[in-house]
C-alpha cells in the first residue's frame, strides 16, 4: 500500500524501482520492521534469526541492565520480533501483510508471557541471569548453600512487651542422620550420581508451544526425586530411610527483653533444618502486639480514649486507669479550675513504654476526653446543684498505687489514629504469613 502511494508522487514516477524500494523503506522508523528488531535480512533462517535474537537478548536482558529503561524497552521489542518469526505461520502472515496481518488475524505474539518469561521458554529454565543462566549451555539452576530459615509470629500483650518474657517454641527439626551421618546409605560406594540429571536434580522436558514453537523447562527429576543421587536397592540407612536427615523434637528458648517492639525480630542463628554440605539456617522469630482494650501504641506512646460527664469536664474529674506496668493510677487535670472541652487532649509524662528494649526512660500517655453531654431543654441560670445532676454522678476513685496529674496539650489526636490503623494492617499481614508447620509457643 505505501509502495503504491510513492509512486503516485511526481517526485518518483520516472525513477527506477530500486530507487522507489529504499524511499519505502526509510519512510518507516527503523524499529518498527521486526528483521530490522533484530538485526538480520528478510530471508533470513530459522537458525539465524534465533542466534542474532539470543545475541540481542544477552545484551539488553533486564538482570542485566538493571533500572535502564531503555534496555528494557528493547529486551520487549525484540522478544515480540522473535516470537513472530520464529513461528513459521506467523512469519507468513507478517510477510504478507505486516504487523497490521497479525493484530487482524487475532495472534497473541507472546502467548500472554512477559518477555522474560518467554525468553525463559525458549532458552530454558529462569529468565534472570542472576539464577544461573549459562549463555552457552541453557539453564543451570544454582545451588543453595544454606538451609531455608524458619520463620515463626509470637503474639505478645502489651504489658508483656513492657515487662519482658520468655517463651518456647516447640517443632520438628530435620538434623542430620546419626546412624549414617549424613550419607544416606551404608556407604559412600553405595551412592551414585543420577544418570538423568547427571546430579543436578533437574531434567530438561520438551514443550509444543504452537506451530512450529517448542519451549524447554525444567522439572524436579523423575528419577531421583532432585536428590541428584541414587542409593544402591537395600543399602539405603535403616535410620533416615535414605534421607540423609532424621526429625527430632526441638524446643526453643524465645527471651523477649523488656521494653520489645511491635514488628521486632528476634534471631537464633544455625537453629534451622539441617542439611549435609549447607550451612544451617535461622530461626527467626517476629514480635506482634496484640490489640489492647484500653491502649494503644504510637512508638513509645501510649493513647488512650476516656469518656467523662458534663458535671467531671466542668467541675474537674479523677479516673481510675490501670497502666501497662500493672499500677492502678488515680488520674486528675494538674490545674483546678480549667474546663474539659469535648475531644481535647491531654498528657502524663512518663507514662507510656520505654523508649528502646532495656531502657528506663519511657514514652508519654496521651488521653483523649469525649465528653458526655445529656439532653437537656432547659436549666435555671445559676443552679449549681442542678447542673452537677446533669452527668453521670462523680465518682472517687478508690484504691489506687499512685496518683498521677495530667496536662492539657495541642496535640493533634489524629495522627496517632492513622498509626494505629497502619498497626492493624502489619499485624493482619503478618497474620496471613504461613508459620513453620507444627510450631507451637507457650508460655515459660
Amino acid at each position: 500500500m505505501y509502495a503504491t502511494q510513492c509512486l503516485r508522487t511526481s517526485r518518483f514516477q520516472n525513477k527506477p524501482h530500486k530507487v522507489q524500494q529504499r524511499q519505502f523503506h526509510a519512510s518507516l522508523p527503523m524499529l518498527s520492521d521486526y528483521y530490522a528488531r533484530l538485526g538480520v535480512e528478510r530471508g533470513a533462517s530459522a537458525d539465524e534469526i534465533k542466534k542474532a535474537y539470543r545475541k540481542l537478548a544477552m545484551k539488553y536482558h533486564p538482570d542485566r541492565n538493571k533500572g535502564d529503561k531503555a534496555a528494557e524497552e528493547k529486551f520487549k521489542e525484540i522478544s515480540q520480533a522473535y516470537s513472530v518469526l520464529s513461528d513459521e505461520k506467523q512469519k507468513q502472515t507478517y510477510d504478507q501483510f505486516g504487523e497490521e496481518g497479525l493484530n487482524g488475524a487475532g495472534f497473541d505474539p507472546m502467548h500472554g508471557m512477559s518477555p522474560e518469561d518467554f525468553f525463559s521458554q525458549m532458552f530454558g529454565g529462569g529468565g534472570g541471569f542472576g539464577g544461573g543462566f549459562n549463555p552457552f549451555g541453557g539453564q543451570q539452576q544454582r545451588k543453595p548453600t544454606r538451609t531455608p530459615d524458619i520463620e515463626h509470629t509470637i503474639n505478645l500483650t502489651l504489658e508483656e512487651l513492657f515487662k519482658g518474657t520468655e517463651k518456647t517454641l516447640e517443632f520438628a527439626r530435620r538434623v542430620i542422620c546419626s546412624e549414617c551421618s549424613g550419607v544416606g546409605a551404608k556407604s559412600k560406594d553405595s551412592v551414585t550420581k543420577c544418570t538423568t540429571c547427571k546430579g543436578c536434580g533437574q531434567e530438561t522436558v520438551l514443550r509444543q508451544m504452537g506451530p512450529g514453537m517448542v519451549a524447554r523447562s525444567q522439572v524436579t527429576c523423575r528419577s531421583c526425586s532432585g536428590k541428584g543421587e541414587t542409593i544402591r536397592a537395600g543399602d539405603a540407612c535403616k535410620k533416615c530411610n535414605g534421607n540423609k536427615t532424621v526429625k527430632v523434637p526441638e524446643r526453643l528458648k524465645i527471651v523477649v527483653p523488656a521494653g520489645a517492639k511491635d514488628g521486632m525480630t528476634l534471631q537464633f542463628k544455625g537453629q534451622a533444618h539441617q542439611e549435609p554440605g549447607l550451612t544451617t539456617g535461622d530461626v527467626v522469630i517476629g514480635v506482634s502486639a496484640k490489640q489492647h482494650p484500653t491502649f494503644k501504641v504510637h512508638d513509645a506512646d501510649l493513647v488512650a480514649t476516656q469518656k467523662i460527664s458534663l458535671a467531671d469536664a466542668l467541675f474537674g474529674f479523677e479516673l481510675s486507669m490501670k497502666l501497662v506496668d500493672g499500677k492502678v493510677a488515680k488520674i486528675k487535670p494538674a490545674a483546678t479550675g480549667n474546663i474539659v472541652a469535648d475531644e481535647s487532649v491531654y498528657v502524663v509524662k512518663g507514662e507510656g513504654m520505654p523508649l528502646s528494649p532495656g531502657s528506663a526512660r519511657r514514652g508519654d500517655l496521651y488521653i483523649k476526653f469525649n465528653v458526655i453531654t445529656p439532653k437537656i431543654q432547659f436549666l435555671k441560670q445559676g443552679d449549681v446543684k442542678s447542673l452537677e445532676k446533669l452527668g453521670e454522678p462523680r465518682k472517687a476513685v478508690g484504691n489506687f498505687d499512685t496518683e498521677l496529674t495530667c496536662t492539657e496539650t495541642n496535640i493533634n489526636f489524629s495522627r496517632f489514629e492513622n498509626s494505629s490503623r497502619s498497626q492493624q494492617g502489619r499485624r493482619a499481614g503478618r497474620g496471613q504469613q504461613q508459620e513453620q508447620e507444627g510450631a507451637q509457643c507457650a508460655q515459660m
